[in-house]
């Protein structure tokens, strides 16, 4: 696990997985506070097998990243953009 302070005191924190890649980011989170599926402040982050990011989930809502055939991304659909799916 990984923190610093922010500007106002309070820390930010990010766990990784077992390859080192970022699962979940707490934001404003206090010292000695779980960063975990109970602290509210968070932001979730699912990889494939491939090691890519395909959906991040957080309070400022969710998103699903699209991959081609060639492994490029092709499109990063958001809620804001009017997605919806389950």
């Amino acid at each position: 696990m990984h923190q610093a302070p922010t500007p106002a005191g309070n820390y930010e924190k990010m766990v990784c997985d077992g390859e080192e890649r970022q699962a979940v980011y707490c934001y404003g989170i206090a010292v000695g506070t779980a960063c975990d599926g109970s602290y509210a402040n968070k932001t979730v982050y699912h990889d494939d097998a491939a090691g890519r990011r395909v959906r991040r989930k957080g309070v400022g809502g969710e998103a699903l990243f699209v991959y081609d055939g060639m492994g490029e991304l092709a499109a990063n659909l958001t809620e804001a953009d009017g997605a919806a799916w389950e």
